[in-house]
């Protein structure tokens, strides 16, 4: 059996995954992942919104949502050790304008953990303005996962011509890499070259166990940044391994797709799932029949996956 070090030296075995993030397209109905919100919620929401007179929160404290706390709870169990992702329907996000919908966006948020301080220092804020005209076959873009424990997309504009949102669960795609290509599946428990939004350059493995739990974090872009940027060009089997991750997502049956509407707020955990991307926002009127648009907000959790991933450190050397 192939086999990768743990962080300790010791052998990890390379075994299938297990729980409740692994699923299949066939597996899944929309019953699993919809949370509909009722009258009383939106109420809230927008009682909240009203106080704050137009300001942006900075704490949970700002925006107390006592009625929504256990849907809140529910939500965060979901992404932590549930499914990995969930879709709440029925947000009042139209009625207030763009930065009321930024501003409802950012209170929810608050309640699941802690917005990303490189996002905060970022020119706009915290939201971010994301629009895609999804596209098939070679130019769809690839399945990634995002440097964050939570990923938040509240849906503006779905016109029915733009087609679904699709996730993948990172284990059903480790599991498929086991069943196909074990060496490819070792590799990627190895560290690769990543480049972050910043430009710095850092080794991490697409599949880890961070403090004991599965991580997956897959951004093909990535990786081809930071070689492009000077880091050591990617070996044979690297480039391979890749390439294999890449058919394993391509497989029709382990990809959900998710019909979103405006209003929808699309939430998962990167760690365990993987959505295809989206690009940022280009100008103004330039948006066709297909545009979508969203806005997009990234957290880390209390307990985190990123953290514990980014403070292991990679093994020194592998056996052979």
């Amino acid at each position: 059996m192939s086999s990768s070090l743990g962080t300790s030296g010791a052998r990890l075995r390379l075994v299938p995954q297990a729980g409740p993030a692994l699923w299949g397209a066939d597996g899944l109905s929309p019953s699993d992942w919809m949370i509909p919100l009722g009258q009383e919620a939106g109420e809230e929401l927008e009682a909240a919104l009203a106080a704050l007179l137009g300001r942006r929160p900075e704490r949970a404290t700002d925006v107390p949502l006592p009625t929504l706390a256990p849907l809140i709870a529910d939500l965060r169990a979901r992404l932590e050790h549930g499914r990995g992702f969930a879709l709440l329907r029925g947000l009042p996000f139209d009625r207030h304008g763009a930065a009321g919908a930024e501003t409802l966006l950012l209170a929810l948020g608050l309640h699941l953990g802690t917005v990303l301080p490189e996002d905060l220092a970022a020119a706009g804020g915290p939201v971010s303005h994301l629009a895609s005209v999804p596209e098939k076959g070679a130019a769809a873009a690839p399945f990634h996962a995002d440097p964050c424990d939570a990923v938040l997309l509240l849906c503006l504009r779905q016109p029915p011509a733009s087609g679904a949102s699709a996730l993948i669960s990172a284990m059903a795609v480790h599991n498929a890499l086991l069943r196909r290509d074990r060496a490819a599946l070792e590799t990627l428990y190895r560290p690769l070259p990543h480049r972050a939004a910043d430009g710095t350059v850092a080794l991490r493995p697409v599949f880890a166990l961070a403090g004991g739990a599965f991580s997956a974090r897959y951004d093909r872009l990535a990786i081809e940044a930071a070689v492009a940027a000077g880091a050591s060009p990617l070996e044979a089997g690297q480039s391979a391994a890749l390439e294999a991750l890449d058919a394993a997502c391509a497989d029709p049956a382990l990809a959900v797709r998710l019909e979103t509407r405006p209003g929808d707020l699309l939430c998962f955990n990167p760690q365990l799932v993987w959505k295809r991307g989206l690009s940022a926002a280009g100008r103004a009127g330039e948006a066709t029949e297909r545009t979508r648009e969203f806005l997009r907000l990234r957290l880390l959790t209390e307990n985190s996956r990123t953290a514990a991933a980014a403070q292991t450190p990679p093994p020194a050397a592998w056996q052979g």
